[in-house]
């Protein structure tokens, strides 16, 4: 009978094991309500509040918050709050946050989901701050919003549904880069700043605006993927800003410019929008080096966009016009390359005193197409193809840059060379037709050259990139070695960048004589990156002219942050996640090795000293037996 018993107590045992492993039941927990505050001097207040420290720096969540009012209020300084993958959660309440930043100095927040309040995290007077992996969804306002506050960073965040993803009023010097902003009004308002970089970010399907700066100068923005919005970029009262390197495309407008001057539009990907480029009442800005393809209209200056550079561009099989000038003067388009549109160029509205030269301008419907629109000078151009090479109405412009320069190329001139000189009466053939190119009574190009013109050209290219290491522990430092080359025809000045995944490492500015190259060396600090795979790549920044863009960017190698000191491994080259005595013993085995010698292994050299000694064995030590999923 006691055998039956002891043998049913276990089998009831197990019955419960098998059904709490199975159903995976916990304990239901009250939901905690309330504001938290971390005081000034560490405390926690109230004291049964889900937040625990150890030391007064790293503040945790254990549980999730719902507040009427504001969530977390953070009146110390350096610290670090992690959610902890918990919930912050609102009632939408005017005026309520859920983390509240005011006047503060180096407070990181971290692995979040803040939801459902006013203003998601609100910055206020506050520098030198970080926002990185959280999850910021369906606030009132702005998921995050910074005011007078500088130098901070916002970075990897997922940011969602909220009426604004992010704003920033007054604020200078403070980084955007590698987040997620989608399903907004607009993704990123930056209003009277100065100084910031918008970087690597993905911009999609915001209703209103991907970017908007309103008066604001001096900012960058770069690298991002900008898509489906009403406008990817509009720049409204601002100056001396640059975009350049993005990828913008399926918008309605791809990079608007209402009031805006001395701006520099570069090196983008600008496809498949309703308008590509457009500016309005925009004066003195730059628009090079950007590939503006199957938009509806490639680039458009409107109402007294005046004094601005058109140069370098590829503009090609857009559907109505490539280049477009309505009620616009002074402006310089050259070195393009213009095919394949319904129209190649068009001025209208009493465009006057532009200068279009060496651009190629081949196989559109309509070559150049100016109306009402006189004084303006073509020459240089190569006109190749064309259906009708050039369709003049009401307007008398001038075809040539005078002799012996000349004046542009046409594919339809039959005339030969036989003749040189001003009247072309002397004898020995000079490059230029004999007689004019005629394309109606009131416009004809005397000087018609006999060959296309050759454009110098403007071209920077990364060829190279190169990781010192394939795996680097988690807060310590690699090198990056990275080739460029200038393949064109000038010397040029020029940045380069480099990246793991969308996050900036560092950029530096090189310059190069006409087919030279240079290896240039990046340190990246991973400090403050999370453990895991990063492609590893570099960026020369387009110079103004350039239109072969292609090879400005290398992605080249995938380097592992890992726990410090996880050198070796069964399998030759895979790391197996752990600090364990392989690792010590590997170490001990390449003691006082260098790049200089045969067996050298630079994932072996842990804080990038270039020798293999008794600091990188003692930082494996410390880690002893930690794992890849350990903090």
């Amino acid at each position: 009978m006691e055998k039956k018993k002891v043998s049913g107590i276990m089998l009831t045992l197990l019955l419960i094991s098998i059904l709490t492993s199975t159903f995976n039941v916990k304990p239901v927990k009250s939901i905690w309500t309330g504001t938290v505050y971390i005081r000034a001097d560490g405390s926690i207040d109230p004291l049964n509040a889900p937040v625990t420290t150890y030391d007064n720096v790293t503040y945790t969540l254990t549980d999730n918050i719902t507040s009427a009012v504001d969530g977390i209020v953070v009146e110390r300084d350096n610290i670090i709050i992690d959610g902890n993958g918990y919930t912050l959660n609102g009632s939408k309440a005017e005026y309520y946050t859920g983390i509240k930043i005011p006047g503060r100095y180096n407070v990181t927040i971290k692995n979040l989901n803040i939801q459902n309040f006013y203003y998601g995290i609100y910055l206020e007077y506050s520098s030198n701050n970080t926002i990185s992996e959280n999850n910021i969804t369906a606030n009132n306002t702005y998921g995050v919003s910074l005011s007078g506050s500088s130098n901070n960073s916002i970075s990897g965040n997922n940011i969602t549904n909220n009426d604004d993803g992010i704003g920033l009023w007054d604020s200078s010097n403070n980084n955007i880069s590698g987040n997620n902003i989608t399903n907004n009004a607009y993704g990123v308002y930056l209003y009277g700043s100065s100084n910031n970089t918008i970087s690597g970010n993905n911009i999609t399907a915001n209703n209103a605006y991907g970017i908007l700066l309103g008066g604001s100068s001096n900012n960058t923005v770069s690298g991002n993927n900008i898509t489906n919005n009403f406008v990817g970029v509009h720049l409204g009262g601002s100056s001396n800003n640059t975009v350049s390197g993005n990828n913008i495309t399926n918008n309605a407008y791809g990079v608007y410019l209402y009031g805006s001057s001395n701006n520099t539009i570069s090196g983008n990907n600008i496809t498949n929008n309703d308008v590509g480029v457009y500016l309005y009442g925009s004066s003195n800005n730059t628009v090079s080096g950007n590939n503006i393809t199957n938009n509806d209209d490639g680039i458009g200056l409107w109402d007294s966009s005046n004094n601005n550079t058109i140069s370098g561009n590829n503009i090609t099989a857009n559907n109505a016009y490539g280049i477009l000038l309505s009620g616009s003067s002074n402006n310089t388009v050259s070195g393009n390359n213009i095919t394949n549109n319904d129209d190649g160029i068009g001025l209208g509205g009493s465009s006057n005193n532009n200068t279009i030269s060496e651009n190629n301008i081949t196989n559109n419907d309509d070559g150049v197409y100016p109306v009402y629109s006189s004084n303006n000078n073509f020459y240089h151009n190569n006109f190749i193809d064309n259906t009708i090479q050039v369709y003049s109405y009401a307007s008398t412009n001038t075809w040539d840059d005078g002799y012996p320069s000349g004046g542009n190329y046409w594919s339809d001139y039959t005339d030969m060379d036989e003749k040189s000189g001003p009247n072309q009466d002397l004898p020995g053939s000079d490059g230029i037709g004999d007689t004019p190119y005629v394309i109606d009574e009131n416009n004809q190009d005397r000087y018609p050259l006999m060959a296309p013109y050759l454009v110098p050209v403007h071209d920077v290219a990364v060829t190279n990139v190169i990781p010192s290491k394939t795996v680097v522990g988690q807060g310590y430092s690699l090198n990056i070695n990275v080739t460029v080359a200038n393949q064109g025809d000038y010397t040029e000045t020029f940045n380069v960048t480099t990246y793991a995944n969308t996050t900036t490492i560092q950029t530096k500015t090189v310059t190069l004589t006409s087919l030279n190259s240079t290896t240039i060396t990046f340190n990246w600090n991973t400090t403050g990156f999370a453990k895991g795979n990063y492609t590893i790549w570099a960026y020369a920044w387009p110079v103004q002219g350039e239109t072969d863009t292609e090879d400005n960017t290398l992605v080249d190698g995938v380097v592992l942050v890992n726990i410090a000191g996880d050198v070796s491994s069964v399998i030759p080259g895979v790391p197996d996640l752990i600090v364990n005595a392989r690792d010590v013993t590997y170490l001990i085995l390449l003691f006082q090795t260098t790049p200089n010698s045969p067996n050298w292994n630079p994932n072996a050299d842990i804080n990038n000293d270039l020798i293999v000694n008794a600091r990188d064995v003692t930082i494996a030590v410390l880690n002893f037996m930690k794992t890849f999923e350990d903090p």
